[in-house]
């Protein structure tokens, strides 16, 4: 992966997902050997064409990259559950079958994610994921979130700063603080303004902060 080296259009529409936008590649060769890189090199003659697309594994936000079979599962299931479409029946049952290992999929998100309409807002108890973590405040005075119990352990975050979650805004941060699995999302909205200036809108504001952390994997909205 050395080397850039650019797709002719004939084979752009056969490998679309290894294409970047300026029709480059960064191809890795298998060459003919007498090791185990023959079987390897066997099963991608095999294919048509003969490609492997092959990507860092890490679709939970702010999380490294997967490592562990309890990890990959874990990631699995959290990106199930910020699929667009409704899952397949057999997929359904994939998911099921893995509750016997105490790994559950993430319901759909109750909150429309561009109106912020919430209409289960009385009865779900936003709950934090993680037990484990730390507020740091940057030097613009937000907040960042450091994790410290995720599913995969961080190589040196305090070098890399892998891991951070930027909050929006401080109301964020709190709010995050206050996701305690026992408040109501209503009383939650609530919580943050007077009681004569809690409206629709700014309830709606509330709501849409607690769907993105839902998305990043760091609230759980169940009741």
């Amino acid at each position: 992966m050395s080397k850039v080296w650019r797709v002719r259009p004939e084979a752009r529409s056969l490998i679309p997902a290894c294409v970047h936008v300026d029709y480059t590649a960064r191809p890795q060769t298998v060459e003919k050997s007498s090791n185990q890189l023959d079987r390897y090199r066997s099963l991608l003659e095999a294919m048509h064409p003969p490609v492997l697309l092959d990507t860092s594994f890490n679709t939970k936000r702010a999380e490294p990259i997967v490592e562990t079979p309890f990890g990959a599962i874990s990631s699995f299931l959290n990106a199930a559950a910020r699929r667009p479409l409704p899952l397949e029946s057999r997929n359904r049952k994939l998911l099921l079958s893995l509750a016997d290992f105490g790994l559950y999929a993430p319901a759909d998100c109750p909150i429309d994610l561009s109106s912020g309409y919430f209409p289960l807002n009385e009865t779900i108890l936003p709950r934090r994921r993680h037990n484990k973590y730390e507020l740091l405040q940057t030097t613009d005075g937000f907040y960042r979130l450091r994790v410290l119990d995720l599913d995969e352990e961080l190589e040196d975050p305090n070098r890399t700063g892998r891991g951070d979650f930027y909050f929006k805004d401080t109301i964020e941060a709190e709010l995050y603080v206050a996701c305690d699995g026992f408040t109501t999302a209503s009383e939650l909205a609530a919580a943050f303004y007077d009681e004569d200036e809690v409206s629709s809108t700014k309830e709606a504001e509330i709501y849409l902060r607690l769907a993105r952390m839902w998305r990043a994997t760091l609230v759980v909205l169940r009741n």
